[in-house]
């Protein structure tokens, strides 16, 4: 499993690829290994140039890259975003939500993500990633992806809605429809 924490929670004394790398070497893989597989988690997120750059150089925004990069480094089934895109402008969170629902559509991996921004999760909903295009692209209307998704909204430390979009959006419940308008 792996995790990206709401504000990245990067060590800002290791540089990007110690901050990538951390988990691989704590498990004892060669160095030839774990800078492999750190230049290729850094290409998925399109951030290479900042190897050795340290977190105090880079944006918001790059920095929950790196944590999407760390995240990913060990292949996990699933991973679990808090928040990743809180605090950060709408631009640099759409590329954030692209980056969540490619890493679930190329690599067929479970995504959890908690959050408040409605309009995230039902992009998540929406879209899928085009390999062949490197981009998202909009499911025909009532179509699904390959990866199953639903929403689950909580109230008061309890579940009070599990479903998928149109269940959601057609939802009677006044919490919810003040929630989503």
């Amino acid at each position: 499993m792996g995790i990206v924490f709401q504000e990245s929670a990067l060590f800002d004394s290791l540089k990007v690829y110690e901050n990538v790398a951390f988990r691989l070497m704590e498990e004892h893989i060669s160095a030839a290994e774990i800078e492999r597989r750190v230049r290729e988690a850094l290409r998925f997120v399109e951030l290479e140039q900042t190897y050795d750059m340290r977190p105090s150089e880079l944006s918001g925004g790059m920095r929950r890259r790196v944590a999407i990069a760390r995240a990913i480094i060990t292949g996990p089934e699933v991973l679990l975003y808090d928040s990743p895109t809180g605090g950060l402008d709408p631009v640099t969170s759409d590329t954030i939500v692209e980056l969540i629902v490619k890493q679930r559509d190329v690599y067929k991996t479970s995504a959890l993500m908690a959050t408040p921004r409605l309009q995230d999760a039902f992009t998540m909903a929406t879209h899928q990633f085009d390999k062949a295009t490197n981009q998202l692209v909009v499911l025909p209307k009532g179509q699904r992806g390959e990866v199953p998704m639903s929403f689950l909204i909580l109230r008061d430390g309890k579940v009070i809605f599990d479903g998928d979009a149109h269940q959601l959006a057609t939802s009677r419940d006044d919490y919810i429809r003040e929630y989503i308008s």
